[in-house]
């Protein structure tokens, strides 16, 4: 039925169960709130992985994405309704016909095989999802970074804030992940099917974070990840050291100023907003901005 049609209630539900509200009503009534205290609301939907590969999903796929029909009416309502919506589903779609930045070692002159491979490696497009998980490549997110930070700098020039701890990349590397599809499929010796995905992660400086901040970003684990070692690539000799090279690092390197950043694990619809409202009314409205980063599942239903 999708965001705009109301959805029939499931006979297969308990129906002493109260009916979930429309998602369209809560993000209004959300941006509402936050409009009386004087902070706009900037939601950003990020396409999930069918969505950006449909050739994938259907050989007869001919859109270089796929999205719900509603999508673009349902985005202009939320708009009308005062609240500023960034879809980054087109510019994803683009970013795979990208080539890749490869890092890998210089091979010798004379390793012909080697230098083959590496000229093979160069001309590889850009994957916008790890292949064995549910989230972005590491690229593909701090491209995502790069333009929601253009758009804020642009549209919200009252958010600038002055700053006295630089925020800097401080070093990169290479991590290694089996995904979080493979842990659902609970194999007794995964490593036997598959083999880790490596992505170079860039490491932002542990400035990034502050409860002071003029904007609040709000997530869930497409935030986390390549930050929060749970959903891996964590650094194998620090397994439980968050590793600062998430969503919220590089937006705040590419801002140039700290974040406060509320990102919660599977609950970036409702256990985000409750953390906030916990905040002192005071401290709210002190926000210059509130960017709300979701999962497009989470408003359009049945993508």
């Amino acid at each position: 039925y999708g965001p705009l049609k109301p959805e029939p209630f499931s006979v297969m539900k308990d129906p002493d169960l109260a009916k979930l509200r429309d998602a369209k009503d809560v993000v209004i009534e959300y941006a509402a709130q936050l409009k009386e205290r004087g902070v706009p609301l900037l939601i950003v939907p990020l396409p999930l992985k069918p969505m950006l590969y449909g050739e994938l999903v259907s050989s007869n796929a001919t859109e270089e994405w796929l999205r719900h029909p509603d999508t673009v009416a349902f985005y202009k309502l939320l708009r009308d309704n005062g609240v500023d919506v960034l879809d980054l589903t087109a510019d994803l779609a683009k970013f795979r016909e990208r080539r890749k930045h490869i890092y890998i070692r210089a091979p010798k002159a004379t390793d012909r095989a080697a230098i083959a491979e590496a000229e093979a490696m160069e001309k590889a497009k850009q994957d916008a999802f790890l292949m064995q998980d549910t989230h972005w490549t590491a690229e593909a997110m701090r491209f995502a970074a790069e333009k929601v930070s253009s758009y804020v700098k642009q549209k919200y020039p009252q958010t600038k804030q002055p700053v006295f701890n630089e925020i800097r990349a401080v070093d990169g590397g290479q991590s290694r992940s089996m995904g979080d599809l493979v842990k659902l499929l609970d194999l007794p010796d995964p490593e036997h099917g598959f083999k880790e995905e490596e992505q170079f992660l860039r490491r932002i400086s542990d400035t990034t974070d502050s409860k002071l901040a003029n904007i609040t970003l709000l997530g869930d684990s497409f935030v986390n990840i390549y930050d929060d070692p749970s959903l891996g690539f964590a650094d194998k000799a620090k397994p439980d050291v968050r590793m600062h090279a998430g969503f919220a690092q590089h937006l705040s390197f590419q801002l140039g100023q700290p974040l406060d950043v509320i990102a919660m694990n599977g609950k970036g619809a409702t256990g985000v907003r409750r953390e906030f409202a916990k905040r002192n009314d005071n401290e709210v409205r002190e926000k210059k901005l509130v960017v709300w980063v979701r999962a497009a599942r989470d408003l359009l239903p049945d993508v």
